[in-house]
């Protein structure tokens, strides 16, 4: 099988690349970035972490993304635009408005989406012209949304994934073949011994952060890889010990940042594997709703329990979320479709209306603010009229 990674200068590629050292799931591994710095630098690493290996993969790097995705069989993307630096403005343009400041949830995931969501189409459209067989498996942020703005041009071929309700379930469903989870990304709630449980993002909704102290998290984490990168580029360092440490300290700085609880590697390559004809694999994945929960749209990107095999990935039936439930994630996948038409359309109206209407920003007022403040500090959103 031919792997190729978009966004292949990431931080995280070694760890999907560690996996398939465990698992020779496939052979080629195609690393795509735009920027060749980084790409080289994670290209040391994935080589050092190979050495002795019995089956390691053939890795090659390029940053032309016609190149990369031709031949493919799966597509990773795990892009990041305008990098940790446009994470940084997200969180603190937001947190000067006095609203949540996180990269995927509320204002500073809107800003994301906006500027991702073009970016990720135009993605879309090239793989279904040069690899229109290939699997496409969406790691890239905010995945719903991202994941519902390609499968536009890829139907369902294009599947999302994030490690957050895995980590859930191993917590409060260990064992259980098939766990009873639905909602959106980085909103949904697990059935769990006569409960539903929620998703840990579900805290910035239900008891807001206050006033942010110190550094973000995106300005914690674009220090840390800056001083990582800058290492990786000296010949006489030891790429992959640099690259462990700095792991470690992410991973153990997970919980505290309220982020997700680790192990994508694994959901990505248990997908992968289903989709190639490995067996079929019960997973929670982003696609589309098919009247899964039917107070969303049918073409609508829902995070819901599924079964993934080689005709895809298809929603098992789950509990009807309640009242309550249902509103918030009505509201939320609103303000993500008012993102995609603003993309799709250039329209500044309807990227404003997307943070109004978001529960976390909630006031047109502020709305107009942020989008202004996004505005100049991200040439991406220059498309917005």
């Amino acid at each position: 099988m031919r792997l190729t990674i978009l966004g292949g200068g990431g931080f995280r590629v070694p760890l999907i690349h560690r996996a398939l050292l465990r698992d020779p799931l496939a052979g080629h591994v195609v690393l795509h970035d735009t920027d060749a710095g980084r790409l080289a630098a994670i290209e040391r690493v994935l080589a050092a972490q190979a050495r002795g290996a019995a089956a390691a993969p053939q890795v090659t790097a390029t940053t032309d993304l016609t190149a990369a995705l031709t031949g493919a069989d799966v597509v990773f993307s795990a892009i990041r635009v305008h990098g940790l630096a446009g994470r940084v403005l997200d969180e603190r343009i937001a947190i000067a408005e006095g609203v949540l400041g996180q990269e995927t949830v509320g204002a500073g995931g809107l800003s994301f989406g906006l500027r991702t969501v073009p970016v990720a189409t135009g993605i879309a459209r090239r793989v279904a012209a040069v690899a229109p067989r290939a699997w496409v498996v969406n790691f890239t942020n905010p995945a719903g949304l991202v994941t519902e703005a390609m499968a536009a041009h890829l139907g369902d071929r294009v599947i999302g994934i994030c490690d957050s309700p895995a980590g859930l379930c191993r917590r409060f469903a260990p064992g259980d073949p098939a766990p009873d989870y639905a909602g959106l990304n980085h909103l949904g709630w697990l059935r769990a011994g006569g409960r539903s449980i929620p998703n840990e993002y579900l805290h910035y909704y239900e008891d807001p952060p206050g006033p942010a102290r110190g550094p973000t998290r995106g300005e914690f984490l674009q220090e840390q890889q800056s001083q990582l990168y800058r290492r990786l580029a000296d010949p006489h360092a030891d790429p992959l010990s640099a690259w462990d440490g700095v792991r470690a300290e992410r991973d153990a700085t997970y919980f505290a940042a309220g982020e997700g609880s680790g192990g994508y590697e694994d959901i990505a390559l248990a997908l992968m594997r289903a989709l190639t004809g490995g067996g079929p694999a019960r997973l929670i994945l982003n696609v589309r709703n098919a009247g899964t929960l039917p107070h969303l749209p049918a073409d609508a990107v829902v995070e819901v329990s599924c079964t993934a095999d080689t005709d895809g990935a298809r929603p098992r039936p789950v509990t009807p979320l309640d009242a309550g439930q249902a509103a918030l994630t009505a509201a939320v996948k609103a303000s993500e479709r008012a993102v995609l038409e603003a993309a799709a359309t250039g329209s500044a109206a309807a990227a404003r209306r997307a943070f109004a209407i978001h529960p976390l920003v909630a006031s047109d007022a502020v709305a107009g603010r942020l989008l202004a403040a996004y505005r100049r500090a991200f040439p991406e959103l220059a498309y917005l009229r």
